[in-house]
């Protein structure tokens, strides 16, 4: 399981951060991908579709953001890609979900 962002408990500060759990293990490791990393985060939502992991929205150090990113976990590499057509406006605490045809609903 990866996850990227959220609210460090001590600082009280949204994170950049991307983690994964190990799940046969049950451990937490800090992961160091390169690329586009996005800001650090809360209220975002996060859906995967193959080896990519996409991460939405969220409240970030300008405000509510509507910005778009791309993980490759195969990679570990972040990309913030190419979009066309008018985005939706930025949001918090909304779900994404992806269809097997490699649609992403937000």
């Amino acid at each position: 399981m990866t996850v990227f962002g959220g609210m460090d408990e001590e600082s009280r500060q949204s994170t950049g951060t991307t983690h994964i759990l190990d799940l046969p293990t049950m451990s937490w490791h800090a992961l160091h991908p390169g690329g586009y990393i996005p800001s650090p985060r809360v209220g975002h939502a996060a859906t995967v579709l193959g080896p990519c992991m996409y991460v939405f929205g969220g409240v970030d150090a300008s405000g509510h953001t509507a910005t778009f990113a791309q993980y490759d976990a195969a990679a570990m590499l972040w990309e913030s890609p190419q979009l066309d057509g008018g985005a939706p406006g930025a949001r918090v605490g909304h779900t994404m979900t992806t269809t097997a045809g490699g649609i992403v609903y937000i």
